[in-house]
C-alpha cells in the first residue's frame, strides 16, 4: 500500500464505478454446473478431486484505484490528513472475489484451458483423447478426467502454484437445501427492522435448541449467540437467519462434530 492524497469529495463517479465499488462482482459456480460435472462423473465412472485455496482473497492485485483510511492507531505522525492506495486485495475487501477470479481465470487460459462461453467457472483442456475438466466455486474447486497424468500434473501445480490445499477424493458437496455459512455475510439485524413478526415462543425454542447444540458445534457459537439478542419481539428476518443454521447444519451433518447429537436434533426439526 502506499500513501497518497484523500480523494476530494465531490469527484463524480459514473454508475459503472460506482457499480464495482459497492458490489461483489465475484463468479461463483452455479449448482446445475456442479450438478453436471457430478452427473458426468456418474456416467464415465471418473472420480471427484477437490482443491481448496488458503489465501484465495489475499495478495491479488487490483485492476482499479481503491483507498482505505489509516488503520486506527497506525496513523503516520503529521500524515493523518492521506490515505492508502490498495495495490493487493485484502479480506473483506468487495473487489476481493473479482480480483481473485481474474487471476484464476487468466492463469487457466495461459496453461491450455478453454472457459465455457455459457458458464464462465468451467473450464475445459483436452489432449489428444484425454480430457480434464474443472470446476471454479468461490476459493476452491473440483475437477475431473479420464487422465490420471493430467489430474497429478494439474494438481501439483495448482498446489505449488496458488498454494493450494489438496482435500483428494470429495466426500460431500453442499445441496440445494443446504448453505455453506452458518449465516449471511451482508446480514444486518435490528430492533426495529420494519419486518413482521413471528411467534416469539417457537423463536425461542429453536435458538434455544441450537444454543444446546452448540456445544458440539463450537462454529455455530456466534451466529446462534448474535440471534439469542433478537429473542424479546423477533421477526421474520431472525427467524429466516435461524433456519439458514439449520440449512447449514444439516448440509455439514456428515462433519466429525459429535454426529450422535447432531443427526438426533435435525431429525426432530425436519
Amino acid at each position: 500500500m502506499g500513501a497518497a492524497d484523500r480523494p476530494r469529495r465531490g469527484r463524480k463517479v459514473n454508475m459503472k464505478q460506482r457499480v464495482e465499488e459497492e458490489t461483489t462482482l465475484g463468479k461463483v459456480a452455479r449448482f446445475d454446473t456442479i450438478r453436471t460435472v457430478l452427473a458426468l462423473t456418474a456416467q464415465y465412472k471418473w472420480k471427484v478431486f477437490q482443491l481448496d485455496v488458503k489465501f484465495a482473497f489475499l495478495n491479488n492485485f487490483l485492476d482499479n484505484e481503491i483507498y482505505v483510511k489509516q488503520p486506527q492507531g497506525y496513523e503516520i505522525k503529521d500524515m493523518k490528513n492521506k490515505v492508502y492506495r490498495l495495490k493487493k486485495a485484502l479480506y473483506a475487501l468487495k473487489q476481493a472475489p473479482r480480483a481473485w477470479y481474474s487471476r484464476i481465470d487468466a492463469h487457466f487460459l495461459q496453461n491450455g484451458f478453454s472457459r465455457i462461453e455459457s458458464e464462465p467457472t468451467l473450464y475445459v483442456k483436452t489432449q489428444g483423447t484425454e480430457v480434464l475438466i474443472v470446476c471454479l466455486y468461490v476459493d476452491g474447486l473440483i475437477y475431473i478426467g479420464n487422465s490420471q497424468k493430467m489430474i497429478g500434473e494439474f494438481k501439483s501445480h495448482m498446489v505449488r502454484e496458488f498454494e493450494m490445499m489438496d482435500l483428494n477424493l470429495m466426500n460431500y458437496f453442499w445441496d440445494c437445501n443446504s448453505v455453506a455459512k452458518p449465516i449471511g455475510t451482508n446480514l444486518k439485524l435490528s430492533v426495529n427492522d420494519g419486518a413482521k413478526k413471528v411467534d416469539a415462543n417457537n423463536y425461542i425454542s429453536l435458538i434455544g435448541s441450537l444454543l444446546y447444540v452448540t456445544h458440539t458445534r463450537p462454529n455455530i457459537l456466534f451466529s446462534t449467540s448474535l440471534l439469542s439478542r433478537f429473542m424479546q419481539n423477533p421477526s421474520k428476518i431472525y427467524l429466516g437467519a435461524a433456519k439458514q443454521i439449520l440449512r447449514y447444519l444439516k448440509g455439514t451433518v456428515a462433519m466429525d462434530y459429535g454426529s450422535l447429537t447432531l443427526t438426533f436434533f435435525l431429525v426432530l426439526v425436519f
